[in-house]
């Protein structure tokens, strides 16, 4: 995930549980400190304006996402950003949208 002009944008469908999004993060300079203790966080906001935030897995520059249904049950676009913090302190952040395709069904 590279900083540009036009946001990276990954396309999820609805009601989709139990998938993982991997993320490579290449910073503009081409280097993140991640040393040890670094974390990952997902916020953002759903397609219906509800915060959403959750602790991701981190190895180096690869984030790893676990989905589920709390971030596909509602259709549209979000707007979220990856946190990389340590001891409190902001390191890093990498913007993108998420679009949950509808379902072509309706499902309870």
């Amino acid at each position: 995930m590279m900083r540009r002009r036009i946001p990276v944008e990954i396309h999820i469908n609805q009601y989709d549980t139990d998938y993982q999004l991997l993320v490579y993060v290449k910073p503009e300079n081409g280097t993140l400190d991640v040393q040890s203790g670094t974390t990952v966080e997902l916020r953002g906001r759903k397609p219906d304006g509800a915060a959403y935030t959750k602790q991701v897995y981190r190895s180096g520059n690869n984030v790893v996402l676990q989905g589920d249904r709390d971030l596909s049950d509602i259709p549209g676009k979000g707007v979220y950003e990856l946190c990389f913090t340590r001891n409190g302190k902001w390191l890093s952040t990498a913007n993108f949208i998420i679009t949950v395709e509808p379902s072509p069904a309706e499902r309870n």
